[in-house]
């Protein structure tokens, strides 16, 4: 009894830690949007909008093609984004797009915490405590909201689809994902999801989603599917890959590889992790929380992001945890520290870069290791 009651003090203090620690990162996030406007990115994101709405596809070259000048906008957004923008973006005042985009995005926490709480009350009350600290302290959410980046947005939405598919409702869960996709280099691997059980028609629903969106992009800018290609996909050079040594570009950059090339190899190890799950006893080891604690890894680790998206790193620091709350051990708990490290310190700590990108790997291999030995036992159990 005693050691219970000073693990569920210890757990409840490791909350509220991690619930001072997120409105410190909240606080400032606001105070930059509202002190300092520095949300410039949501203001590029605004700028192209209002271009889409006036038919133009708010990218020099590609307008161009399309025979548009004075277009300077360089987007590297898909042309299935822009019909989104339309939900944050609904009003013709920026005022009320940053509005907007900070309403959703603390619906999309609301979402995260929810999860949170559903996945670990099951060790207590202070467990549930724990839960919705987890989520809310993510130190990206203070850039998120401060450049007005749509990280929490596409994660809340990948955690739907979770749930979702979780629930047998693929088609929903496809809805989710495709809209999750304003961010590919989070939602991507996701698409691997459907074929735990398998549930195709999420996928094809999804796809079906961004697929129509595509189409209404280029009619409604009278760009043709060809200059699209050439001009906004061919001649990119992806170069901003390296830009930012986090991530991906950390690896491609010490490697020296050609950023596309790198790219296509993310793409093509997607598809092995996609071709794996579609067998029968891979699939039978795996359920929906290691599925997408696998996901999370491969879009953290292969594909470009910032600082500002580790929030997609959730749906294997909840495993992870809950894991530990059933059976604590010294591999948990080493996994667990680098894990809070990697999503709770403040960016760019100096000399921490290679840990911060190969920790929710090695958390990742302490995850599965734990699972599959929890499933050997079960079976023998049975036996």
């Amino acid at each position: 009894m005693f050691c219970r009651l000073k693990t569920s003090a210890v757990v409840a203090m490791a909350a509220m830690v991690l619930f001072g620690a997120g409105l410190a990162y909240w606080g400032y996030g606001m105070h930059r949007v509202w002190g300092k406007d520095a949300d410039g990115d949501l203001r590029s994101r605004y700028q192209e909008y209002v271009l889409f709405s006036d038919h133009i596809y708010p990218h020099r070259r590609v307008a161009e093609a399309a025979g548009r000048s004075g277009v300077r906008m360089h987007t590297v957004y898909p042309p299935y984004s822009f019909p989104m923008f339309a939900v944050v973006f609904w009003a013709p005042s920026f005022i009320m797009g940053r509005v907007t985009f900070q309403i959703l995005s603390l619906a999309g926490l609301g979402v995260l915490i929810w999860y949170g709480i559903s996945q670990l009350r099951f060790a207590g009350r202070a467990a549930a405590w724990l839960g919705a600290a987890v989520p809310f302290a993510f130190s990206g959410h203070s850039t998120a909201i401060a450049i007005g980046q749509f990280s929490i947005i596409c994660t809340a939405l990948i955690i739907l689809q979770i749930i979702l598919l979780g629930h047998g409702r693929p088609i929903l869960a496809g809805c989710c994902w495709a809209l999750a996709m304003l961010k590919p280099q989070i939602a991507l691997p996701f698409a691997i999801l459907f074929l735990v059980r398998p549930q195709w028609r999420g996928l094809a629903a999804g796809v079906a989603i961004l697929g129509s969106f595509t189409a209404f992009t280029l009619w409604w800018t009278g760009v043709m599917p060809w200059d699209f290609w050439y001009q906004g996909v061919e001649s990119h050079k992806l170069t901003f890959i390296t830009r930012e040594l986090y991530g991906a570009g950390l690896w491609v950059d010490a490697l020296g590889i050609n950023p596309r090339l790198a790219v296509l190899g993310a793409l093509g190890v997607i598809a092995l992790c996609a071709v794996a799950m579609m067998q029968r006893r891979v699939r039978e080891k795996m359920t929906m929380e290691t599925t997408a604690a696998l996901c999370a890894v491969l879009g953290y680790t292969l594909f470009y992001h910032v600082h500002y998206d580790n929030m997609m790193l959730l749906p294997l620091l909840v495993p992870l945890l809950a894991c530990l709350l059933r059976r604590p051990n010294i591999a948990l708990f080493a996994a667990t520290g680098l894990m809070a490290f990697t999503v709770y310190a403040p960016p760019r700590i100096p000399a921490t870069e290679w840990i911060v990108l190969l920790a929710p790997t090695a958390a990742l291999c302490v995850l599965l290791a734990q699972h599959f030995r929890q499933a050997r036992m079960d079976q023998q159990s049975a036996a």
